[in-house]
């Protein structure tokens, strides 16, 4: 469904934070000045491991937003209260299904909507509870998942009362890019430590980004891979803001209703 990497990948350098400015066709720092913002130390103290989907799962849209989720119940605040279970590692295949359950679809992999159609309606489950399997083909008419497990997810879910899902872009193939508005509301999420799944021909999670005017569009984003460690630096790539914003067909984000 999605295809690999975006050609605009690149190596991550270290940045230190400033002030901003902005312009009408950019997002510039002010003269002489860099802005960073990086949740990738914070995404290893709460021990959110880079996963693999597989060379022949298309499902990295289903990884995206499992890393939403999975960052949603580690923040200390809101996690729900799931003594020994591990909230930092949820299930893209239970996610995965019961999406197809949601909708009445039955392919492996999906649209953000759909995903979070399944979230809404099932909830979530551990990767413990229904393991993934990247060498194993999805077959939607031999998948069970057994009622309780299905019980569980739904326990889950109103154990997140605070966690709305909303689109900063809404998916569109014949029209893909993000206006300047939204790209600024991408960076905002992002100052705020909230990470956005950016749905692409291959979709990945940005996690951070640095103004540079040096940059095509006024910086790069820092994008958060499911191909494992070995692609990229450590699963982590950048982006150039312009080839980012060209390419976007959707983007969406998890928030605590109310704060935002």
């Amino acid at each position: 469904m999605r295809r690999l990497l975006s050609a605009g990948c690149w190596a991550l350098p270290v940045l230190l934070s400033a002030s901003v400015a902005y312009a009408e066709d950019k997002v510039l720092p002010a003269p002489g000045t860099k802005e960073r913002v990086d949740l990738r130390d914070e995404i290893l103290r709460r021990g959110i491991e880079i996963k693999d989907q597989g060379s022949s799962r298309p499902t990295c849209s289903v990884f995206a937003m499992t890393f939403l989720l999975e960052w949603a119940c580690t923040d200390a605040q809101d996690a729900p209260p799931r003594q020994g279970q591990k909230l930092n590692d949820l299930s893209e295949e239970y996610l995965n299904h019961m999406a197809n359950v949601a909708t009445g679809r039955t392919d492996d992999g999906d649209f953000f909507e759909n995903i979070d159609r399944g979230f809404r309606q099932y909830g979530m489950v551990t990767e413990a509870s229904l393991p993934y399997d990247k060498d194993k083909a999805y077959d939607f008419s031999r998948m069970s998942v057994p009622p309780s497990l299905i019980e569980a997810g739904k326990r889950f879910l109103k154990e997140m009362p605070t966690l709305r899902g909303r689109f900063i872009k809404e998916w569109s193939n014949r029209n893909p890019g993000l206006t300047e508005a939204q790209c600024d509301d991408l960076l905002a999420c992002l100052r705020r430590g909230v990470p956005v799944a950016i749905g692409r021909d291959h979709s990945m999670v940005a996690v951070g980004f640095e103004l540079d005017a040096s940059q095509p569009g006024g910086g790069r984003f820092i994008l958060r891979n499911s191909q494992g460690k070995k692609a990229g630096e450590q699963g982590y790539c950048m982006e150039s803001f312009e080839s980012l914003k060209k390419t976007t067909f959707d983007a969406f984000v998890y928030e605590k209703k109310g704060l935002y």
